[in-house]
């Protein structure tokens, strides 16, 4: 995907966000990319750990590329922004294959609790700033 694949779903964010009421506020969240090896992690990644290439599962690399347009469309139509993508991009561990290797691999879900919390402490503080 690229950009301009995005485009037919910013254009409904957009309207999406001026149907809301002026008391209402809407927050959009990047993406972040799967894990190619969750099946072996049992510890958060460190900082600088690398990001996925461009031979990776669902052209991953685009990741980054699509939030920031995306990110750019929100702001515009007046959209707080929740970017939990460094935060769980460490967190390989925090999949249902995480630390089980087997055959059908969940490297693209999360479990709850865990690290997608992350998000919910992210929304709790953009809700305490409005």
């Amino acid at each position: 995907k690229t950009p301009a694949d995005l485009e037919p779903v910013l254009a409904r964010v957009a309207t999406f966000a001026a149907s809301l009421a002026p008391s209402q506020r809407a927050w959009w969240r990047t993406i972040t990319p799967p894990h190619a090896d969750c099946d072996e992690a049992s510890a958060p990644r460190p900082a600088g750990a690398p990001r996925p290439g461009e031979d990776a599962w669902y052209q991953w690399s685009t990741f980054s590329e699509l939030n920031t347009e995306s990110v750019r469309v929100a702001r515009e139509v007046g959209m707080g922004v929740l970017d939990p993508y460094d935060a769980l991009y460490r967190r390989p561990d925090g999949h249902p294959s995480s630390g089980c290797p087997r055959k059908d691999v969940d490297c693209g879900h999360w479990v709850v609790p865990g690290p997608l919390d992350t998000v919910v402490d992210q929304l709790y503080a953009a809700l305490a700033e409005t």
